[in-house]
């Protein structure tokens, strides 16, 4: 029995080295320019028992796969309109390809392709790349919908896809990315509803998908994602503002305007404490602004223009001197709006300093303005 184990795995050892031998080869005499007719899906399922032991080889077929499934061939510089300068393949260094950056151990880490004149859709190889951690994706040309095997994709930490055509929904398989930081999808056609997957992405920093089709409800599994600190959904059709937004003791941004909201806005939100921008207009939001709401003392500007908004039975009560306030005109006259400081200074000054120090500074400042107009 020893004998017949041993033997089947100097087999497989054999056939190991015999196929490494013959790829390498094969890669000499191309040059490494592989094409289609290189590896196959086919092929590829028929060598994966052994090629699972040669990550480098895999990361090359997905290479190949993202290649020639966008178009590679016909590459070009979209800002100088001329010829790509780098093909992939033409070198035997994959680290040194246009777009393409490796970690210390020679595996791909960073994908990077823009204004190359994309042209086709994402495959599904692209599960293989396990030592990915920054895709970065930009043309008009890439359709089609993300695959699911992006869910492979452990060790990636920033998705980040703009000006494109790729459309459906977000794939459940999204959730098992656990150390995603950043989803950014801006201008695509991405539709349908957020899976509720998505509240096992605890390491999420910043989530948006922008000016796209997003519909349905934002799950409420939203509050587990306790490191959010951007969250932006604007220009899409979903349809509910949820609580759960006031767990996120981190959350600094949020972006909910040009969407479906018809909801009143729940008081919840003040318990984000770090809030900086709440920004919910042009929606279809009714009912009173919370009073608890300008108790948010990082609060720069709360923005709820273009709602069904009313003032309520309350006496009028304010929000900070420091808060830029945008309602409309019929609600504005029930609110009491102060003069502010503009956002983009406060955010100027705030960057090292902190938000409390600019606040500090800036109410400094107004002092000194008082006295010398006394």
């Amino acid at each position: 029995m020893f004998f017949n184990v041993h033997a089947v795995s100097v087999a497989n050892a054999f056939i190991f080295f015999v196929g490494t031998f013959i790829m390498n080869s094969y890669f000499k005499c191309m040059n490494l320019k592989i094409h289609a007719v290189a590896f196959t899906p086919d092929d590829f399922n028929s060598l994966s028992p052994f090629m699972s032991s040669s990550p480098s080889l895999l990361e090359l077929v997905a290479l190949e796969a993202l290649y020639n499934s966008t178009n590679g061939e016909h590459w070009y510089d979209e800002r100088q309109d001329s010829n790509f300068p780098g093909r992939w393949f033409e070198s035997e260094d994959v680290c040194s390809w246009y777009g393409v950056l490796c970690n210390d151990e020679n595996r791909v880490q960073n994908i990077t392709l823009e204004q190359v004149k994309l042209v086709g859709s994402l495959p599904s190889e692209i599960g293989y790349l396990s030592h990915l951690i920054d895709l970065k994706l930009r043309g008009d040309g890439l359709y089609g919908t993300l695959p699911t095997e992006l869910g492979l994709l452990e060790d990636l930490q920033y998705l980040r896809l703009y000006d494109t055509q790729i459309s459906g929904s977000l794939p459940s398989e999204i959730g098992e990315m656990s150390s995603m930081r950043a989803i950014d999808i801006i201008w695509s056609d991405i539709s349908g509803t957020i899976p509720t997957e998505i509240g096992n992405l605890e390491n999420m920093v910043i989530f948006q998908i922008g000016i796209g089709g997003v519909s349905g409800s934002i799950p409420t599994e939203i509050g587990r994602m306790t490191r959010l600190k951007y969250f932006s959904l604007l220009q899409n059709e979903v349809q509910n503002l949820p609580t759960q937004f006031g767990l996120l003791d981190n959350l600094h941004w949020l972006y909910l305007y040009n969407n479906n909201i018809n909801s009143t806005i729940p008081t919840e939100l003040s318990n984000a404490e770090n809030l900086i921008v709440l920004d919910l207009s042009n929606n279809f939001l009714h009912g009173t602004i919370p009073r608890e709401l300008t108790t948010l003392q990082y609060l720069r500007k709360f923005d709820a223009e273009g709602n069904n908004l009313s003032c309520g039975d309350d006496d009028k009560y304010c929000f900070r001197e420091y808060v830029e306030v945008v309602l409309d005109p019929e609600v504005e006259s029930c609110m009491c709006v102060r003069d502010w400081i503009p956002l983009e200074t406060i955010l100027l000054l705030s960057g090292t300093a902190g938000a409390a120090a600019a606040i500090l500074h800036f109410r400094q400042i107004k002092r000194e303005q008082q006295r010398q107009q006394a």
